[in-house]
């Protein structure tokens, strides 16, 4: 609530309800201010943020399949390995299981950031559905008061 504008209430009772119905107005219409924002642009990020969160577990899951796919028993290196005989020398069938076993590892770790950023894309959007919703309360809060406010004899 903004501090600035305060005054302490009247003393006598109307004064005083005069006030405070002033006061809750005001602060209605400050509330309504911050939550306020373009419902197009609202809804342009809504449909933005769902195409990246599909996107990022798509990817997530891709990589996943990426790394059950890839062989990992040695066994299937060495027919192309086996035609060269420099390469077959240099290279044990133990280094290559290690190998594989750190590419998967290593393709999991970097899979996990997408996986992350979908989620906190999800709940980002879900806030954003919330503050939405708040500003229709005090929108129709502020009509309503308006309304009332009109009504009265101050």
């Amino acid at each position: 609530m903004d501090q600035t504008h305060y005054s302490p209430p009247p003393q006598d009772r109307e004064s005083a309800m005069r006030f405070y119905i002033i006061q809750q107005g005001q602060s209605i219409n400050n509330l309504n201010n911050t939550l306020r924002s373009s419902a197009s642009a609202r809804g342009f990020k809504s449909v933005l943020s769902v195409l990246m969160e599909i996107v990022l577990y798509l990817l997530f899951i891709g990589v996943i399949i990426l790394i059950f796919a890839i062989p990992s028993e040695p066994f299937m290196f060495s027919h192309e390995i086996g035609g060269n005989s420099s390469l077959q020398a240099g290279i044990h069938a133990g280094e290559i299981t290690q190998m594989i076993i750190a590419l998967k590892i290593s393709l999991f770790i970097i899979s996990l950031p997408l996986l992350l950023c979908a989620i906190i894309l999800r709940r980002n959007r879900r806030k954003g559905n919330l503050i939405a919703r708040a500003h229709g309360e005090t929108e129709r809060m502020k009509m309503e008061f308006e309304r009332v406010f009109h009504g009265l004899k101050l």
